[in-house]
């Protein structure tokens, strides 16, 4: 009875559509052409959904009435389907007994992946996804276990360049996303990342090296237990539209949203400290800007080459590095900053010659 189970392990969303369900079947069952065409069959006529809504009944009437439907239906002999219909329904029960601990317990649905399309590595911190070997797919949805090891992290440069996937799912578990794990997948418009995350990206990664760098994402939000987002993390996403921040992120660091030409709205972390040097350079979208207060550290460049007609510098900021505004073609005298009498944000703006105002929000 264990045989479907393992099937709906490997394939955790094959139930999305009839197209894939059927194309998991053949890839898992090649040469039981039976098999695939009975379950397919189940499939179309809803009886998936019934096994699904009458899991509990460990009624023996209740197969028959499943085998006796598919004879009526398609012309399946009993011989052939009781024991594929008693398959799939202790394989269905036993993923909803899994689903149901699972919430009961912090711990979240497991979704493996297949041992042949992945390698993995034991670090002290658990086990890491080192390279990806299978077929991207449009949607994607990224394991927590594989070979009976539970994941806990993706290392640099697992998914770089899968050119044709849109959608990623990072399952739960996953704490840790290292520097340019999705890079250039240029057609990635989409990712759900899980609650458990608490790192994206690494401290040592090079230019052009983000975790999200040069992708079609569109919005983004960070899970809330998220402390650390590295360098260059959305550098290139043109597409970039809206971001929305974890609160447990203090550091924004260099180039994390550098060239993101259409990010026009900014959720921030409310315990931001630092804003780093070119995070948002290039974000042409942006034109009027208000930091979060407690911020101490504007960088260098921070919003430099950007349309920017207004920002609000919070008095809690200590330091503001040079250039942090101008465009080249972009006078001065275009911006305003509006900040608190005797601050360093007024200081800065009449050294630059740049209009300030008194902040009234």
């Amino acid at each position: 009875m264990e045989d479907l189970k393992k099937f709906f392990d490997y394939y955790p969303n094959c139930l999305e559509s009839v197209k894939q369900f059927r194309s998991s079947l053949m890839e898992y069952y090649p040469s039981q052409k039976r098999k695939v065409n009975i379950l397919v069959a189940m499939y179309e006529c809803g009886m998936i959904e019934s096994i699904k809504e009458s899991i509990n009944n460990d009624d023996i009437d209740d197969i028959v009435k499943f085998v006796e439907q598919l004879e009526d239906e398609y012309g399946i002999a009993i011989q052939y389907s009781y024991d594929i219909v008693l398959d799939l329904k202790y394989a269905l029960k036993s993923i909803s007994e899994e689903s149901s601990n699972g919430n009961e317990n912090e711990y979240r649905e497991i979704v493996r992946g297949n041992p042949n399309e992945y390698d993995i590595y034991e670090t002290e911190l658990g086990y890491y996804i080192t390279k990806f070997k299978g077929f991207e797919e449009e949607e994607m949805t990224i394991p927590n276990m594989i070979n009976g090891c539970e994941i806990v992290g993706i290392a640099k440069g697992v998914y770089k360049g899968c050119l044709t996937v849109k959608k990623i799912n990072v399952s739960e578990g996953i704490k840790a996303i290292g520097s340019g794990v999705f890079q250039d997948c240029k057609s990635l418009e989409s990712v759900k990342l899980p609650n458990s995350l608490v790192q994206i990206g690494g401290n040592l990664a090079k230019y052009g090296e983000g975790a999200f760098s040069n992708t079609n994402l569109r919005e983004v939000v960070i899970p809330p237990n998220v402390e650390y987002m590295g360098a260059y993390t959305f550098l290139g996403c043109g597409n970039l539209r809206k971001i929305e921040m974890s609160n447990k992120i203090e550091v924004i660091r260099e180039s994390t949203f550098s060239f993101c030409g259409a990010l026009e709205e900014i959720i921030w972390s409310s315990n931001l400290v630092e804003i780093g040097e070119k995070a948002f350079y290039r974000c042409n979208s942006l034109h009027n800007v208000k930091i979060p207060d407690g911020t101490k550290i504007l960088g260098r460049k921070a919003f430099y080459d950007t349309f920017l007609e207004s920002i609000y510098i919070p008095k809690t900021v200590t330091k503001i590095g040079d250039n942090l505004l101008f465009y080249y073609s972009h006078s001065s005298d275009k911006y305003t900053i509006y900040c608190e009498a005797n601050s360093v944000a007024m200081e800065y703006a009449r050294k630059n010659n740049i209009k300030c105002k008194r902040a009234d929000f």
